[in-house]
């Protein structure tokens, strides 16, 4: 492979890379919720007042249930990174969220690019939500996003964020508005979400689902056709040059 080449493929890499950090996060407030229940008496729950940055998890168990969940807020968004096993019967249940006026509330400083991804997967079967909302509550409250997948009783069922997805059976799947878009400037947002994984009968027994949520603030990936594109112009350039000189 000849410099010229070498060195066209290295500014690609750059130009691709680079991250852009267009606004500051300016955190309000969140209000963190996670539960354990074996199905029997009393809940081991409580709710985390999110501080920014935060790099800290909450742990609830209850019998044989069990809750972990993790957050990472910093300068880039939020992340929170769910593993739960719901055991016992009746309605047990692992659940985190961040919902209604708690979620996490933040403003931003300029417009900037934002993208939510994620995911929730089960290991068995019994019910498993994953919501996602999105809002800017500015003046008012306007939707920028809103999935909801919801399955009750599907085996390894498995969502992922901005899909209407799930398997066959699935009881709820909706998607309003994308997962990908910019926030404004001097706009106020919540980010809200729900983790659950519940016994769908009271049949007895363990299954567990883990995922994650990540809001990514100020750094978007550009399109894969774009890279394409892009590499395709600039590896183009060398000879093009040499063909004309000819």
């Amino acid at each position: 492979m000849n410099v010229v080449r070498v060195g066209t493929l290295a500014l690609v890499a750059l130009l691709t890379s680079v991250p852009v950090r267009a606004a500051t996060i300016e955190f309000v407030s969140a209000g963190l919720f996670t539960r354990a229940w074996d199905g029997v008496g009393s809940l081991a729950e409580g709710t985390r007042s999110g501080t920014f940055p935060l790099d800290a998890g909450d742990v609830r168990s209850d019998g044989n249930a069990f809750n972990e969940t993790h957050y990472v807020f910093d300068g880039s968004g939020f992340l929170i990174t769910v593993d739960h096993v719901r055991a016992g019967g009746g309605h047990s249940q692992s659940h985190a969220t961040g919902g209604g006026l708690n979620g996490i509330v933040f403003d931003v400083t300029a417009d900037t690019p934002y993208a939510l991804s994620g995911n929730y997967s089960l290991q068995g079967t019994n019910r498993l939500v994953l919501e996602v909302k999105l809002l800017d509550i500015t003046t008012g409250v306007a939707t920028l996003f809103h999935n909801k997948q919801e399955s009750t009783n599907v085996a390894g069922e498995s969502f992922v964020v901005g899909e209407a997805g799930g398997t066959a059976g699935a009881a709820t799947n909706f998607v309003i508005g994308t997962p990908t878009g910019t926030l404004l400037a001097d706009h106020r947002y919540r980010l809200e979400y729900n983790f659950l994984v519940q016994a769908y009968t009271t049949t007895a027994g363990t299954n567990s689902a883990s995922g994650n949520l990540h809001l990514q603030i100020g750094v978007v990936p550009l399109p894969g056709g774009f890279v394409l594109m892009l590499s395709a112009l600039l590896l183009g350039l060398p000879s093009a040059t040499r063909t004309a000189r000819s």
